[in-house]
């Protein structure tokens, strides 16, 4: 259930932007881009003037409401430190070592006391039997890349923990780039009982819906 929202404002963005650019070039030029856990990704978008893409944009603003968010793949974590800023419970799963090291000292630098935690694991091993997921929502941006079908049918099993999962029909288990792929995937969804609920998040190429297991509405 959502919380009476705590507005992040636009000067609250601009200032989250600029503090992960900044963190992201010192990284470069200290490390480097693959040592950093940063990669092309991060190193041009920073280059480029943005310390947050479009979609982290998108789902601070979105999610700011939320008691908490489970965030599988959170790269660097400037979502979860958006939300932890508007006061959202967060826990994130980045596998990688290097990018899980780089989201580690993200969160330092943008404020040691921010409440969020990241697991170094694959979702949804990372989860744990005490996580309080019934009134949290699950959010993947940009996960799974080489699933299994038996994989995904797990994951997507795992939802009808949550209250409810935002998910691209893109870039889910691997990429879909037809719009028949996407159909299938939202219709293997729905069959696992649930509702599907397409999501105008504005940005170009990106297919997110709105995932809850039957008879929950928002």
């Amino acid at each position: 259930m959502r919380r009476d929202v705590v507005r992040v404002t636009p000067d609250d963005l601009a200032r989250l932007d600029r503090e992960v650019m900044a963190f992201i070039l010192a990284r470069e030029a200290s490390m480097g881009l693959a040592d950093g856990g940063l990669e092309a990704y991060y190193g041009n978008r920073a280059r480029a003037g943005r310390g947050l893409a479009p979609h982290e944009r998108f789902w601070i603003g979105r999610l700011q409401g939320e008691r908490r968010v489970f965030h599988a793949g959170i790269g660097l974590g400037p979502v979860l430190a958006g939300l932890a800023r508007a006061g959202v419970e967060g826990v994130g799963f980045e596998m990688w070592p290097p990018r899980y090291r780089a989201a580690q000292a993200l969160r330092e630098a943008l404020g040691p006391n921010l409440g969020y935690d990241i697991r170094q694991s694959n979702y949804p091993e990372g989860l744990r039997a005490g996580d309080r997921c019934g009134d949290a929502t699950l959010l993947f941006t940009n996960v799974g890349a080489g699933w299994t079908e038996q994989q995904l049918d797990e994951v997507i099993s795992t939802m009808h923990r949550f209250a409810q999962t935002f998910l691209d029909l893109r870039l889910f288990g691997w990429r879909r780039e037809s719009e028949q792929e996407r159909a299938d995937l939202a219709t293997r969804v729905e069959d696992a009982a649930f509702t599907v609920t397409p999501v105008d998040t504005g940005g170009r190429q990106t297919f997110y819906v709105r995932v809850a297991s039957l008879g929950d509405t928002e």
